[in-house]
This record gives structure tokens, sequence and C-alpha cells, in this order.
């Protein structure tokens, strides 16, 4: 799971939002989290929202599964038209063709802002989810 963590900090370049979710009220806020069905990850992912909303009762996660093809048409669609999912799993097989065509944001400049040190994770992740670097 926090593989996964990191991989949806990977936040995709364009509005945020899924389709009838990410909008906010001044009392509360939902977010979807797009995945490919992999039951032992759905599990984790579903205790590990129940935990977080508990602890931010305004803010409300959806996850949204589809099978593993479905799954990445429906992200490159999603992508391309401007309108991705607030936060998604992802896949370093799919990272070099979506951060080529300019779906990714480069984290540095944030990571380095909130002083976050990447030595603190493992190298095989960082270097799998680098782009041109």
């Amino acid at each position: 799971v926090a593989g996964g963590a990191l991989l949806a900090a990977c936040t995709p370049v364009g509005q945020s939002g899924s389709e009838g979710s990410g909008g906010t009220t001044a009392e509360s806020t939902e977010l979807a989290f797009a995945m490919y069905n992999f039951d032992p990850w759905l599990i984790a992912l579903d205790d590990m929202y129940k935990v977080f909303m508990e602890e931010h009762p305004d803010i409300t996660v959806k996850v949204e599964s589809a099978p593993w093809d479905d799954f990445w048409s429906r992200q490159e669609a999603r992508l391309a038209a401007g309108n991705p999912s607030d936060m998604s799993i992802g896949d370093p097989g799919y990272f070099g063709r979506y951060a080529h065509k300019g779906y990714y944001l480069a984290l540095e400049p944030y990571l380095e802002r909130d002083g976050v040190d990447l030595a603190n994770w493992f190298p095989v992740t960082i270097d799998d989810c680098r782009y041109n670097s």
C-alpha cells in the first residue's frame, strides 16, 4: 500500500475531480481514488480510507475500480480529456507514456518545498517513477 500511496501522489496535470465527484463545499470534500480490480489492495484501501475518514470527517474518499485492461484505457481517456480522478494507482509500465503526453506533473519542486527526504523511500520505488531525469 505504501508504494500505491507514493504512486497516488503522482498527481496528473489537468482538472482534478472524477465524474460527479471531486467537488468541494465549505463543509465537505469528496475525493475519488481510481484503482484496478485486485481484491487484496481494494480491501487494504477500504480499511485505510475508513481510518482516514474517521480522522477527517469532512472528507469522503470513494474507491473506483475496474478490471485491469478497462482501468488503463479509462485512465488514458480521462487523462486525455483533462478529467482525471483525484488520486490513482499507477504502474511504471505506463509512466513514460503518460509523462511524455504531459499528463504528469514534476513533483520535485513540491518535495523540496516541503522538505521531503527521498532517502526515506525505497530507491526502486523512486527510480521506477522517474521520467527523463
